[in-house]
């Protein structure tokens, strides 16, 4: 299996936590943001567990997770405001809206997932790029 189905079976595992503590967490009555908020430490943890162990198959590093942190601190504004703008704006119910989201943001977090964990000079090869000169 190659590194492209490995990391979209890894990110149905987060996104399948994300969305269930999301769900859960807004119909104990919390808002989406302070649910998306909560979620986001658990996700972290798992996926970036999930990347280092099986999808890039490489050791685990304080660089890789400080790396893969930061995505997903840059991604998080990025998911979130999709998450309000779907939910909260155009009053899509949340079990529509979680699920939406995480599929508009994949291809984005693929490529800098992909970049936490092999640096920039293979980001090119992310989708499989050739890059032999």
């Amino acid at each position: 299996m190659t590194r492209l189905p490995r990391y979209a079976i890894s990110g149905a595992i987060c996104a399948l936590l994300s969305n269930t503590l999301i769900i859960v967490l807004t119909h104990g009555g919390l808002g989406v943001l302070t649910a998306a908020v909560l979620a986001f430490v658990p996700v972290l943890l798992l996926g970036y567990l999930l990347h280092a162990i099986f999808t890039f198959r490489l050791e685990s590093s304080r660089v890789s997770f400080m790396r893969y942190t930061l995505v997903m601190l840059a991604n998080f504004p990025l998911w979130s405001g999709c998450l309000y703008v779907l939910c909260t704006l155009l009053k899509l119910p949340v079990t529509l809206g979680a699920p939406l989201t995480t599929a508009l943001v994949f291809l984005w977090s693929y490529a800098a997932s992909h970049w936490a964990f092999t640096g920039l000079r293979s980001l090119a090869t992310a989708f499989g790029a050739d890059v032999r000169r």
